[in-house]
């Protein structure tokens, strides 16, 4: 019995599954970091392909029999994981734009730090943005809501194919659009703030010329943009948990967009 089960079919649809499974781990968000071991980065490959694979054996096709073919199709499967994972990587991307907009307008943008998950460097309102994200993100089971999005991408990309399904131009403009909203709705309250003080500041140089600004507005600024920042945290969480919430439903935006 386990020999039948081993045979040419089997192990072609494993083999699509880990490459497209194996793509998103290593490109998503927190399973992709650096400080994940890669011995367990593809020991959760091959698990969750294990247990894909006989879900998803009736819709795939006999194994090609050419090498192109066969090198084609693994391909295609490393593409379409890869899109989703950098999909996903770049609802956490709007985070740290938003937190950089902020540290802009605060006067912070020229104090970087290291991002420990991403190691990547970035100012401390980006970081902390990222990092808030990041546990609302596990908090909320996101991860969980990774792995459900991932077989629903099975279902509605069958394994297989030597086409691709997805209109990469229409999706990378949606997906950067979308990213660069989420950033601007993050930071707006604080940014809104920010302004108001700019404009407050620019009328008392006109009302009295003899104010340094630079000296009193900067300090003001920080307060206030931190404030802001510190009353709006809830907000930027609750908009991370839905966020987090509608990854299940990326693959088929991402099919609706490039159409």
């Amino acid at each position: 019995m386990a020999l039948s089960l081993l045979n040419g079919h089997w192990m072609w649809v494993f083999l699509l599954a880990l490459s497209r499974i194996s793509a998103v781990v290593v490109s998503a968000p927190v399973f992709g970091t650096s400080t994940i071991p890669a011995p367990a980065k593809i020991g959760l490959a091959v698990v969750l392909s294990l247990a894909l694979t006989p879900l998803i054996s009736p819709i795939v096709g006999a194994a090609p029999a050419s090498l192109s073919m066969f090198a084609a199709g693994i391909a295609m499967n490393v593409i379409i994981g890869l899109i989703i994972g950098f999909a996903v990587n770049l609802i956490f991307t709007a985070f740290q734009i938003a937190g950089q907009l902020i540290d802009i307008q605060m006067g912070f943008s020229m104090i970087n730090v290291l991002n420990p998950i991403s190691q990547q460097q970035g100012s401390g309102q980006s970081l902390l943005m990222y990092q808030l994200a990041i546990t609302v993100f596990l908090i909320g089971g996101g991860h969980l809501i990774l792995l459900e999005g991932l077989l629903q991408s099975f279902r509605m990309i069958p394994p297989g194919g030597l086409s691709m399904p997805i209109n990469l131009y229409s999706v990378a403009n949606s997906l950067f659009t979308e990213t660069l909203m989420i950033a601007i709705r993050v930071a707006a309250p604080a940014l809104a703030v920010l302004f108001l003080m700019d404009v407050s500041f620019a009328i008392l140089t006109r009302t009295v010329p003899q104010l340094n600004v630079m000296i009193v507005g900067m300090p003001v600024k920080i307060i206030f943009g931190l404030l802001t920042v510190s009353m709006a945290l809830p907000l930027v969480a609750f908009a991370a948990a839905h966020l987090a919430a509608s990854i299940s439903g990326l693959v088929p935006s991402l099919v609706g967009a490039s159409k």
